[in-house]
């Protein structure tokens, strides 16, 4: 019994300083990685979105203008894929849920269109319901949010 109270309380010491070192060397990596990281393939299409939301929540400055620019380019991409259309309704509540409100309900109605009868989600087909709908606070010159 002892043992086990002694690796409890080891198990439960942790270090902020080296967490948030860590971060700080992942988000440098991705805003300069040495070599480049490769292409994403087609399957992988998100990584951009991927890249943004980890900014976001490693507290990257909204003004930072990697932030701008790849918030910016997905804004602009169509909703095709289930996938990418979830990270960006979860990117832009986090953002700003009430300025991008016309945008994450094109995002919720591309998901509940490629809902399946069983419950589950297909890749993603563009929504019918949204064709010629024009993106809601898709050029914006800066992005505010209220936190990371």
């Amino acid at each position: 019994m002892m043992m086990l109270c002694l690796l409890l309380s080891l198990s439960v010491q942790v270090d902020q300083a080296k967490i948030d070192e860590a971060i700080r060397k992942g988000v440098a990596y991705l805003q300069n990685p040495v070599p480049a990281p490769p292409k994403p393939s087609s399957a992988h299409s998100n990584y951009d979105d991927l890249v943004l939301c980890t900014y976001i929540h490693a507290g990257v400055p909204q003004n930072d203008p990697k932030v701008q620019a790849l918030l910016r380019k997905m804004l602009e991409d169509p909703l095709e894929r289930t996938y990418e259309v979830s990270l960006q309704a979860m990117i832009l509540e986090e953002l700003d849920r009430v300025r991008y409100q016309g945008r994450i309900r094109q995002c919720a109605q591309f998901l509940v269109d490629n809902q399946c009868v069983n419950g589950q989600w297909s890749y993603g087909t563009p929504s019918p319901a949204l064709a010629g709908t024009p993106s809601e606070g898709a050029r914006p010159a800066e992005v505010a949010w209220s936190g990371g």
